[in-house]
């Protein structure tokens, strides 16, 4: 500022206008120009100029100094508050990060008891392998468990009603489970007796279990949702933080205006 109006000034004085200018006018003119660059140069050699000028800059100096002190605040609770808000962020992100990853994993357990191929463990009609059945529904039931446990820490409302869809379809057929041994918890957790699943009739069990249209093909399938919703809401995190290219976006535009940094300098 300082350096523009102290051009201003110079230029003022000695210009075009001014009493050291070169180009040509009518008499008149020239004699009103130089009665006025005269004028201005005693104002000048008395000091008079330079009082007004010392004046004014110290007045500008003061009025920015104010200006700057109060972005400096503004600029620093902005960045706190950015701060705390990335801090719920990250809280938030890796708590759904860890619902997907069991979500995953309840995917994988459910995939060996659903499978109908000819590795399916429903494959032999003749002596099907109860050990090696409810080695697999025991696992998916623990998966089940720790998504449910998972998805307690979640806030988001996205990721949490897949989750909800699981434990209405569970809620709902809880009477067949129970018949091969599987209950259900008031914490919508499940229980698995061992003996009373391998007595179970296989065919309930195969029902229950095997084929994409069963409990846990359903239950696959709303596992896959919440998979998949997860991964979008962080994603949506991060990049409501930044760009590709490192930039901030969305609501964190405040802090690129000028205010965060002249809250350091």
């Amino acid at each position: 500022m300082a350096g523009i109006y102290g051009l201003n000034a110079y230029s003022n004085l000695f210009g075009s206008s001014s009493l050291f200018s070169t180009s040509s006018s009518s008499s008149s003119s020239s004699v009103s120009s130089m009665y006025g660059n005269l004028s201005q140069y005693s104002s000048v050699k008395s000091g008079a100029y330079f009082k007004a000028t010392k004046a004014y800059y110290n007045k500008m100096s003061e009025m920015e100094g104010k200006s700057t002190t109060k972005k400096k605040s503004i600029g620093m609770n902005d960045f706190y508050g950015k701060i705390n808000q990335s801090t719920k962020m990250s809280e938030s992100s890796k708590n759904i990060s860890a619902a997907k990853t069991e979500a995953n994993e309840l995917i994988d357990s459910a995939k060996k008891l659903t499978d109908t191929g000819k590795d399916s463990l429903f494959a032999s009609k003749d002596k099907p392998d109860k050990d090696a059945i409810y080695k697999a529904a025991n696992e998916f039931v623990t998966n089940y468990n720790e998504t449910m446990d998972a998805l307690k820490k979640v806030n988001n409302t996205n990721v949490k009603s897949a989750g909800d869809s699981m434990t209405r379809m569970t809620s709902a057929l809880s009477k067949s489970l129970s018949k091969v041994g599987i209950t259900v918890g008031t914490d919508n957790k499940l229980a698995i007796d061992e003996d009373t699943f391998k007595k179970a009739d296989v065919n309930e069990v195969k029902k229950l279990f095997n084929g994409s249209g069963s409990y846990a093909g359903i239950i696959s399938s709303s596992a896959t949702r919440l998979s998949t919703q997860a991964v979008n809401e962080i994603s949506g995190y991060s990049q409501s933080l930044y760009s590709n290219n490192g930039s901030y976006l969305n609501n964190y535009n405040s802090i690129n205006s000028g205010l965060f940094y002249e809250g350091f300098f």
